[in-house]
């Protein structure tokens, strides 16, 4: 089995390496720029082809932050939309479901959490639910299946 892996994998590159790859272009839009500060770390997650993109830490200046934007591919367009409510953070963990964005736990200098929030894209309003019943962390990961959301694993402590 490993042979055939093998061998078929050095077939896959060899022919690979024969054929051009067609040449892909960028194409920025006006107004398609991010329009907050520069981040990483920042929660995202999509609701009927509408992104969703806040919070995060912008190292040069030290700042955690807790706005929000929209991104519609269609329109080509960011927009502002209600901020997190929560204290701002990175690293929080995000998914969605039934129609909803939930973003929760996360980091802030030395200060880890634990609170969750819901996003009601139809309002555009936040709502505090339940409090995540592990200890405070950030980076952990989520996912959904059979409308239960599964949150899990990242740190409890500052490295």
């Amino acid at each position: 089995m490993k042979t055939s892996f093998t061998l078929f994998f050095s077939i896959l590159v060899a022919l690979y390496g024969t054929f051009p790859l067609s040449a892909q272009t960028w194409v920025v839009k006006e107004g398609a720029d991010f329009p907050g500060e520069h981040r990483y770390d920042a929660a995202s997650f999509v609701i009927d082809n509408i992104a969703y993109v806040g919070t995060g830490y912008y190292s040069r200046t030290s700042t955690n932050y807790s706005d929000f934007y929209k991104y519609d591919p269609i329109e080509e367009r960011w927009t502002q939309i209600a901020d997190f409510p929560g204290e701002p953070r990175s690293a929080a963990v995000s998914f969605i479901l039934n129609g909803k964005g939930y973003v929760g736990l996360g980091v802030n200098g030395s200060k880890l959490y634990n609170d969750f929030y819901e996003y009601n894209p139809v309002t555009d309003t936040w709502l505090k639910i339940a409090d995540f019943p592990g200890e405070p962390r950030y980076a952990a990961v989520s996912f959904v299946i059979d409308n239960i959301a599964y949150v899990g694993g990242g740190r409890d402590r500052k490295l």
